[in-house]
C-alpha cells in the first residue's frame, strides 16, 4: 500500500514538472518574454541614449537575443555606473534604474580632464558628460601618471583635496558649492579659490578637515562685510591662527576718496 502511494506521488510530481516545463516552453516561444523596449532611469552624468549606445542596446532589432542578465552585464561595465536594478515591469518592457558613481572633483593631469569619485577612484571624463559643476584640482606634482580606474588613496596630496571637498559638503553646502579650484602647488602647499570672493585662501598641507571647518565659520562671519573688499588673502596655514592679509594700496586709495 505504501509503495503504491509513493508511486502515485512520484507520478503526480512528474506530471506537474512536465506541465511547468511545457508552460515555460510555450511562454518563451509565444514571445511573452521577448524584450521590445528598455527604459533607463537615474541618469545624471550621461543621457539614457548614451548609456544605451555604450551597451549596444540602441538597436531594437537586436533585442530578440538578449535577456535581463545580458542587459545588466553590458551596462554595469560602464565606468560611471555604481549599481543597477533591473526588472521586467510589464510584457516586453524592461526598466533599468541606474545608480551612478558620485563625482567629487575634476582633476587636471597633464592638461587632461579626469574625474575623482567619492571613493577616490580616478575615471576618464567621457564625451557628452553633463552636470559636472565640481571643484577643480590643479597643479598636481608631476611624477608618474596615475592609472585610470584605480584609486588614489595612497596619494596624500589628492586625498587632502578630497578631504577638503567632503568636509565642506558635509558641514556647509554653500562653501562646497563655492569652491572653484584647489591648487596643490605640486605638493608644497594648498590654496583655494572661492567663488564670490576676490582673494585666495591659503590652507597649507596639514589638518585639512579642521581648517575647512574654520574656513566655513570665517567666511560666514565675513559674508557681506565691507572688509572683504580690502582683503588680499586669508591665511589658515598655522594651527589655531587666522591671518587676514590686507591690500594696503587699495585701503589708501579708498581713504583718499
Amino acid at each position: 500500500m505504501k509503495r503504491f502511494i509513493m508511486i502515485k506521488q512520484l507520478l503526480f510530481m512528474l506530471i506537474m514538472l512536465s506541465i511547468i516545463l511545457l508552460l515555460a516552453f510555450t511562454l518563451n516561444n509565444s514571445g511573452m518574454n521577448e524584450i521590445k523596449r528598455i527604459k533607463i532611469e537615474g541618469c545624471g552624468l550621461l543621457s539614457p541614449d548614451t548609456y544605451m549606445s555604450f551597451a549596444k542596446l540602441n538597436n531594437v532589432d537586436n533585442y530578440k537575443n538578449i535577456d535581463l542578465h545580458v542587459i545588466y552585464d553590458r551596462l554595469i561595465k560602464h565606468p560611471y555606473i555604481e549599481d543597477i536594478d533591473i526588472a521586467m515591469i510589464e510584457r516586453g518592457i524592461v526598466e533599468v534604474k541606474i545608480k551612478e558613481k558620485i563625482m567629487e572633483a575634476i582633476f587636471l593631469q597633464s592638461e587632461q580632464q579626469l574625474l575623482l569619485t567619492e571613493h577616490a577612484q580616478l575615471l576618464p571624463m567621457l564625451p557628452k558628460t553633463k552636470n559636472i559643476d565640481l571643484p577643480v584640482i590643479t597643479d598636481y606634482k608631476k611624477r608618474k601618471k596615475l592609472k585610470l580606474f584605480g584609486n588614489v588613496k595612497k596619494d596624500k596630496n589628492l586625498m587632502s583635496a578630497l578631504k577638503i571637498i567632503s568636509t565642506a559638503k558635509f558641514i556647509d553646502k554653500n562653501l562646497y558649492q563655492s569652491i572653484s579650484t584647489i591648487d596643490l602647488h605640486q605638493g608644497k602647499t594648498i590654496t583655494l579659490d572661492i567663488i564670490n570672493i576676490n582673494y585666495p585662501v591659503l590652507l597649507g598641507k596639514q589638518n585639512e578637515i579642521k581648517k575647512t571647518v574654520y574656513l566655513s565659520k570665517i567666511l560666514s562671519q565675513l559674508n557681506g562685510k565691507k572688509i572683504n573688499s580690502y582683503l588680499n588673502y586669508l591665511d589658515l596655514r598655522f594651527d589655531n591662527l587666522v591671518y587676514l592679509g590686507f591690500n594696503k594700496n587699495l585701503m589708501i586709495k579708498k581713504e583718499k576718496i
